[in-house]
């Protein structure tokens, strides 16, 4: 895959939240232009994303379409993306795990666990009123939202889970950008480290005001 192929979303907390999508290496070179132009100095990347293409309601192509099983395509993608962010003086914050399913997160790594697939991923599409005709259902394909938050709050107490998100954060340390050679590590164009886009804890018990948000949001 060309890397003028890849996609990225951009979250720009300084800008309200305005998401950027770019598909071709030009156009991310005149997107980081004008925001550079505007004042935006730090942007919010999603770095990780898991999952394979037939998921449904998720970003593709995927960073991890398996688990341990890494598309050198999308790194090198990343590796751009950073590399262009450092050419304007302008930093990232990398964000390498979610909550919610539209980039693989919690949802993928339970169900890889677990041994399953995406159609046990009770998806929070009850608002989305025709959208499984004529598609390969979940099995569940009338969850809402609290449905599926509650499911995916299952990431926290299944080790197997954590252990695979945790090999996603040791691949991504470990990585050496291919255009400017620098250790992510050591890439002083990564502000931080984003353990997790919108860190929540939804149980039963939440109903009775025992919910926990982590503040990730």
């Amino acid at each position: 895959m060309e890397l003028e192929n890849i996609i990225f979303f951009l979250k720009l907390p300084s800008l309200r939240g305005v998401e950027v999508y770019s598909h071709l290496r030009k156009h991310s070179e005149d997107e980081l232009d004008a925001l550079h132009a505007a004042g935006a100095r730090v942007l919010r990347i999603t770095a990780a994303s898991e999952g394979l293409p037939e998921a449904p309601l998720q970003a593709s192509p995927t960073l991890q379409p398996r688990p341990g099983e890494f598309d050198e395509s999308v790194f090198a993608a990343l590796d751009l993306v950073l590399h262009e962010l450092r050419e304007r003086r302008m930093r990232a914050i990398l964000v390498i795990n979610n909550m919610w399913s539209w980039s693989g997160g919690f949802a993928t790594y339970l169900v890889w666990a677990r041994g399953g697939t995406w159609r046990d991923i009770p998806y929070p599409s009850s608002h989305l009123e025709g959208y499984w005709e004529g598609r390969v259902r979940p099995h569940n394909d009338a969850a809402d939202w609290d449905t599926y938050q509650k499911w995916a709050s299952a990431f926290y107490s299944t080790p197997r889970a954590v252990e695979l998100s945790d090999e996603t954060v040791r691949r991504l340390a470990s990585r050496t950008n291919t255009l400017s050679s620098r250790p992510y590590a050591e890439d002083a164009t990564i502000l931080a480290w984003e353990l997790c886009n919108c860190l929540l804890y939804t149980s039963d018990a939440a109903d009775e005001g025992l919910g926990v948000d982590l503040g990730g949001r």
